[in-house]
């Protein structure tokens, strides 16, 4: 998969400009009943606003749900880690993070709410979730209930926090 987001200008900044490629792959599955895996792995280069952009970004998942039941449980585990960018300045106050290169990953569309919630406070760029999870299905009379945990961090500690529109939410120097 390829994508290219090319920007000459935004309002406020008519002098921005960018031009990030994006090149990613994704292996999913069922190996065996009940089993089924996702991984997703992306690399990013281009430029942004006179800045080299070099940035990765991956993701797996593995479910177990056993289907020989009327009552069926399951549960999930999964990773996902997208890279950063440190700050020499307060980012929460609005001062930039002024690195020489930009390595934050560039979320193209972030449609992150599924799979980090529903406040949806985390974008998929400087950050590292560890998510667990249980399950239970009874056919015919309950789809599925959900129990979810997430352990999220920013990857660069002195970086920006963004929500999943890439408003910041704070930093590490919160």
């Amino acid at each position: 998969l390829g994508l290219l987001d090319r920007s000459d200008g935004r309002e406020g900044a008519i002098d921005f400009q960018r031009a990030i490629g994006n090149a990613g792959m994704r292996l999913f599955g069922k190996p065996v009943e009940g089993l089924s895996y996702d991984a997703e792995a992306n690399i990013q280069f281009g430029d942004n606003n006179t800045r080299k952009h070099s940035a990765w970004a991956w993701a797996v998942r593995a479910d177990y749900v056993y289907e020989k039941k009327k009552v069926q449980p399951g549960g999930h585990l999964g990773f996902a880690m997208a890279s950063g960018e440190s700050c020499t300045g307060d980012p929460s106050a609005g001062e930039a993070c002024g690195a020489a290169n930009s390595t934050e990953f560039f979320n193209f569309y972030p449609t992150n709410h599924a799979h980090y919630g529903f406040v949806d406070l985390m974008g998929w760029w400087n950050m590292r979730d560890l998510e667990a999870g249980v399950m239970i299905a009874i056919p015919k009379v309950l789809k599925k209930l959900e129990v979810k945990y997430h352990f999220l961090q920013l990857h660069k500690a002195d970086g920006r926090w963004s929500n999943v529109g890439g408003v910041n939410v704070g930093s590490g120097w919160d």
